[in-house]
């Protein structure tokens, strides 16, 4: 593992940055059907997401990648099932679009933070790792930008330290400023992660998933009325995506 300090602009303190050695796939689909009872919603041919890498999935709407974020966060959803062969490893945190309803607009955000991170300095530290400058810790909810707060839930999932973190949409209600922020935050934090933490970003915003994700899986709708299953193409680039 290479080690490289560096400092950070503002805690003023210094950090590593540690490149991962190769491991085990934090989540690995052959050949599965993504099924509610005995409809399949969408075929995985394959799938594979190591650690410490930054995936997009996009598609059309309905087209099913709820389902499939779902399925490679192992998330229970009634009556949703796997049927081939899956491997999935490491702890999982989720951020959704709504920040209102991951933060109590009651409580400040550095107080909510740290119920997942364990003590208000490890709280601290997350917050100015999401590029949170002091003066915002102790202010609630509805005192920040939109921006900020979907940074501030960004940190409180941060907290329980998860291995893949699942990004649902979580700039389609910012401006293209606050966007660019949030997903240059995203970058630095797997850029930054000692354990090979890997972010699966789940977006419409083409321009942000291209920015920030060098993977993509797409969604591509049933090429024949025989099925209405979508298929999730697993790419490595996007050259290929049109």
């Amino acid at each position: 593992m290479t080690v490289t300090p560096v400092y950070h602009h503002i805690t003023g303190k210094e950090r590593t940055i540690s490149t991962p050695t190769a491991a085990a796939p934090l989540c690995h689909f052959h050949n599965v059907e993504l099924k509610y009872g005995e409809t399949t919603a969408v075929i995985v041919p394959e799938l594979t997401i190591n650690p410490g890498t930054l995936t997009a999935v996009i598609g059309p709407s309905g087209s099913g990648k709820t389902t499939l974020t779902h399925a490679i966060g192992n998330i229970p959803v009634e009556t949703l099932h796997c049927v081939g062969t899956v491997e999935r490893r490491g702890r999982v945190g989720v951020i959704s679009q709504d920040s209102f309803g991951a933060l109590n607009p009651l409580q400040r955000v550095d107080k909510q933070v740290a119920l997942t991170a364990g003590s208000i300095e490890t709280a601290h530290e997350l917050l100015a790792q999401v590029s949170l400058t002091p003066e915002l810790f102790s202010r609630y909810p509805l005192e920040l930008s939109g921006g900020q707060r979907q940074r501030a839930a960004i940190a409180f999932a941060l907290g329980a330290r998860p291995q893949l973190l699942l990004c649902d949409e979580i700039t389609s209600a910012l401006d293209p400023i606050a966007t660019a922020e949030v997903v240059r935050t995203l970058r630095e934090l797997v850029t930054d992660s000692r354990d090979g933490m890997s972010i699966v970003f789940i977006s419409h915003d083409l321009g942000a998933a291209k920015a920030l994700c060098p993977d993509v899986i797409t969604l591509e709708p049933a090429a024949h009325s025989a099925t209405t299953a979508a298929t999730a193409i697993f790419r490595k680039n996007w050259d290929d995506y049109s």
